[in-house]
């Protein structure tokens, strides 16, 4: 939660290999980034709304993951609606105390000290700091910050557990779990395909997983299609729930996948 941590970067790739380093890239045992993605150019604009407001709202990064074939096309529109309100940070304010870094915010949030507030001094810690900033090396002070960074996560998991979509009828046996450029195929590709469900998380990280555990109640079988050689998605998410129902189905290459690829990878996943 260093002062620099309204970094906001938008990562864009031919594949979807980058789940992995995307949600735990980060040094030593920091929190990790906020991530969010992309599903056409439409939902870009939308993304980077919430981005902003997620960044700035809870003073921590985030990454914007983006298909390079998003990023390489265009799209029609509706005339965009009026965003809301900017997101705000907390700010100091004359009277707030002294602590920069306070460890009794209950969301982990501290008021942000904007240059040029008359009383308080502008702070940015690069290493592990006190309350007040100073720089320190104390075991137990670290572990404090830490639990201070990482509740953050927990309440912007509250916030953003909304955020995901999801196609086709809720009961149909079959389901299927996918991210990114996927959303344009699957939207069409399940028209034909009535016994399937899908659902396309906007958030990889925190995952929405109690909406992702109550959507797939009653599935038969389900599968986790990605870009991806290694299965990178379906691993990550079998590091939150049990996935042993479900089947990892990938394919390496920066092109879109086709409908009539994904038939004949979920028919050779059975």
């Amino acid at each position: 939660e260093r002062d620099l941590i309204e970094l906001l970067a938008v990562l864009i790739d031919a594949e979807q290999p980058d789940v992995a380093d995307m949600v735990m890239a980060a040094g030593v045992d920091a929190a990790r980034y906020f991530d969010l993605q992309v599903a056409d150019v439409v939902h870009a604009r939308e993304i980077m709304h919430k981005a902003f407001r997620v960044s700035e709202g809870w003073q921590m990064p985030v990454l914007v993951l983006s298909d390079a074939y998003i990023a390489q096309r265009r799209q029609i529109r509706d005339v965009p609606v009026k965003p809301g309100a900017a997101p705000l940070r907390q700010r100091w304010a004359p009277g707030d105390g002294p602590a920069r870094f306070d460890l009794s915010a209950e969301h982990g949030v501290a008021a942000f000290r904007v240059p040029g507030t008359p009383g308080g001094n502008y702070q940015a810690a690069g290493i592990e700091h006190t309350p007040e900033g100073l720089p320190t090396a104390d075991t137990t002070m670290h572990h404090r910050m830490n639990e201070k960074r990482f509740r953050k996560f927990d309440k912007v998991a509250e916030e953003t557990m909304g955020w995901y979509r999801t196609l086709g009828i809720p009961t149909a046996p079959h389901g299927i779990v996918a991210w990114g450029s996927a959303y344009g195929l699957l939207r069409e590709w399940i028209a034909r395909h009535p016994e399937y469900r899908v659902f396309l998380p906007e958030v990889i990280h925190p995952f929405p997983l109690a909406a992702f555990q109550a959507w797939r109640q009653g599935l038969e079988t389900g599968a986790v299609v990605e870009l991806s050689y290694q299965g990178q998605f379906y691993h990550y998410l079998s590091s939150l729930t049990d996935m042993r129902e479900m089947k990892s189905v990938t394919r390496s290459g920066g092109l879109p996948l086709t409908s009539r690829e994904l038939d004949a990878l979920l028919e050779a996943s059975r």
